[in-house]
């Protein structure tokens, strides 16, 4: 029963369709009304139903906000030797603008380390960002924020890498005069210990089987005359290079 002069509050729920670029703009709302179907009268059921005795007004309502108009379908990573590699598929971009790539390091608030555009396509988009600054070691967290023309966004889940203390080749005494004394970054394993003279040359070459052992002696003064040489080290899969002057 209808009482003139009352107020009445409706929450209704809206979806619109993926395609909607409608946000944050006014569109028209329909609100019909008519006799109740116990006389007879058809239900009304959308905006082209003919109404017996009943009327219909237009109202502009304003739509703030939307989903955003991006389908992510991954976001992955890989830790290199020097860098973290990240890595993002979409199916889907409409009016996107950009991929904020955003890092936190051992519980430190996000913060922006790089921008990437939007390329916009309807068909399948892969991205890819590289993290070279991993100097230190800790947790390092990754998440996106996509952002869309109209100023909405959203943010991906969050990934996560564990830096390690980087391992590292120590030289005792460079330039070296006529024995090369090297501290290897494991103790156990087999080893390739290379130099390399100024032309590209292979000049010394030796493989070395460690056993809880990281130091190694290595007398050149038969090999090797002075000058400069790059240094290879190949041990456990890993590779460690540097210069070293022989005077």
């Amino acid at each position: 029963t209808d009482i003139i002069g009352t107020t009445t509050s409706l929450s209704i729920p809206i979806t619109t369709a993926g395609t909607f670029v409608g946000a944050n703009n006014f569109v028209r709302m329909r609100i019909s009304q008519d006799l109740s179907t116990v006389y007879g009268v058809p239900p009304v059921s959308n905006n082209s139903t003919a109404l017996t005795y009943g009327q219909a007004e237009d109202y502009p309502v304003y739509l703030s906000g939307s989903v955003l108009p991006v389908s992510l379908i991954s976001f992955t990573g890989s830790n290199e030797t020097d860098a973290i590699n990240l890595n993002w598929n979409t199916s889907q971009e409409i009016n996107l603008k950009a991929f904020e790539v955003e890092r936190s390091l051992n519980t430190e608030p996000f913060a922006t380390i790089g921008t990437v555009l939007a390329k916009g396509l309807q068909s399948e988009a892969v991205y890819n960002f590289k993290d070279n600054d991993i100097s230190t070691s800790g947790s390092y967290l990754y998440r996106l924020k996509m952002t869309d023309l109209n100023g909405a966004f959203k943010y991906s889940k969050i990934i996560n890498f564990k830096i390690s203390d980087a391992k590292k080749l120590l030289i005792a005494g460079n330039p070296i005069k006529n024995n090369l004394n090297l501290i290897l970054p494991y103790s156990n394993g087999n080893s390739i210990i290379r130099l390399t003279d100024a032309a590209g040359r292979i000049v010394y070459n030796k493989n070395i089987t460690l056993n809880n052992n990281a130091a190694v002696n290595l007398p050149l003064q038969n090999y090797i005359s002075n000058g400069l040489y790059v240094l290879d080290v190949i041990i456990n899969g890993e590779k460690f290079t540097q210069k070293i002057i022989k005077n």
